[in-house]
């Protein structure tokens, strides 16, 4: 099997050499998954703000404050809502 002769890591012999290989190992992997939840928590918390801002500036009560104009009621008789098209025949896949 061809291995590069640049770089080589080979496992040390000596027992406390290969426990603190792995102790090392097992730190840095700790010292990565902490990071990343860091990194998630501080995201969720800018993610957590920007929805608040645009919570209150969408709030009913603020554009009522402020003067804003709101749309006005539909006469009585109209009833909003969506509507889909369905076509008599064949469909086709």
């Amino acid at each position: 099997m061809f291995q590069p002769r640049f770089f080589v890591l080979r496992r040390p012999r000596h027992r406390l050499l290969r426990v603190l290989g792995t102790l090392l190992g097992l730190a840095l992997l700790a010292g990565l998954l902490a990071f990343g939840v860091v990194a998630l928590l501080v995201l969720a918390a800018i993610g957590g703000v920007v929805w608040l801002v645009r919570q209150l500036r969408a709030s009913p009560l603020a554009a009522t404050a402020t003067g804003a104009q709101t749309r006005p009621a539909p006469p009585s008789g109209v009833i909003e809502g969506e509507f889909v098209v369905l076509r008599d025949g064949p469909r086709l896949r």
